[in-house]
């Protein structure tokens, strides 16, 4: 009987170090496949963050260039008007050179008026067109700088433009300054 007990009891010892070692084996299994999967998510981590610091530095560049092309861009424009205006710099120096030498007031006029009509025109190749003033004030288009009584003009007409305005491609460059009837 006693061998019997011995017996079991070695079987039992048997049971349980294979149920440890079957245990350690799988707490061994566990360990590894949860260090490799930190491992793996240390190698995305860092995928990620050399995506970062590249698409952070390709943003960078991005902004750089753009803002090299805005100032480009800004000064061939200016370029373009200014060397419009050349030419009517050109004829104000001839007009006020002709001045000095003639007594003659409608020839200086008519030099003026020629300046005026290149003016106009470079403004027009640019976009710039003179506002046709309504006799409707419209706050949209028209400055109020002073309200006027007026006896020909119904509350809210446009009495007198006092200073033009100007539409760049259709919108509101600069809008008229006007009077307008009490």
């Amino acid at each position: 009987m006693q061998n019997e007990h011995d017996s079991v009891q070695e079987q039992s010892m048997k049971d349980e170090n294979f149920q440890n070692e079957n245990a350690d084996k799988s707490e061994s299994t566990e360990d590894q496949q949860l260090e490799q999967q930190v491992l793996e998510c240390q190698q995305k981590l860092s995928h990620w963050k050399e995506q970062y610091v590249r698409i952070s530095a390709d943003f960078e560049n991005f902004k750089k260039r753009l803002e090299k092309e805005r100032s480009q861009m800004s000064r061939i424009v200016k370029a373009g008007v200014l060397s419009d205006l050349l030419p009517i710099v050109d004829n104000f120096e001839r007009a006020l050179s002709a001045e000095k030498k003639t007594e003659d007031v409608e020839v200086v006029l008519q030099g003026f008026e020629m300046i005026y009509k290149e003016l106009c025109k470079m403004l027009h190749k640019q976009g710039v067109i003179q506002m046709v003033v309504d006799v409707s004030f419209n706050p949209e288009l028209h400055e109020a700088v002073m309200s006027v009584a007026s006896d020909q003009h119904d509350s809210g007409e446009i009495v007198e433009v006092m200073q033009m305005g100007y539409l760049l491609d259709g919108e509101v460059l600069r809008p008229a300054k006007v009077s307008v009837a009490a």
